[in-house]
């Protein structure tokens, strides 16, 4: 590791770009699938800042279009959507 490297709160390696001067992204995708706005704001902001690309969907049908259009690393789920739940939406992926 580098004197720019270190790790997030799940142990995976970043690289701090302001010291690198970099802009490039080191970190994985994530998903999140919440029909609560407040939820996926606060997740979105905690991930963003550790480097994650975020993307938010507000129920099974924009997961799908997001999983179309995006390479996802990661999916947060809620288990209670309206239309398909968490449990079945998980059953697709």
């Amino acid at each position: 590791m580098g004197p720019n490297d270190s790790t997030d709160l799940w142990g995976l390696r970043t690289v701090d770009d302001r010291a690198t001067g970099s802009s490039t992204e080191t970190n994985g995708s994530v998903l999140v699938v919440d029909d609560d706005r407040s939820v996926r704001d606060m997740i979105r902001e905690i991930l963003g800042a550790d480097g994650y690309r975020v993307f938010e969907a507000g129920d099974g049908l924009e997961m799908e279009r997001q999983l179309q259009n995006h390479k996802i690393d990661l999916v947060i789920l809620d288990l209670v959507l309206p239309g398909p739940d968490g449990n079945q939406l998980a059953m697709q992926l």
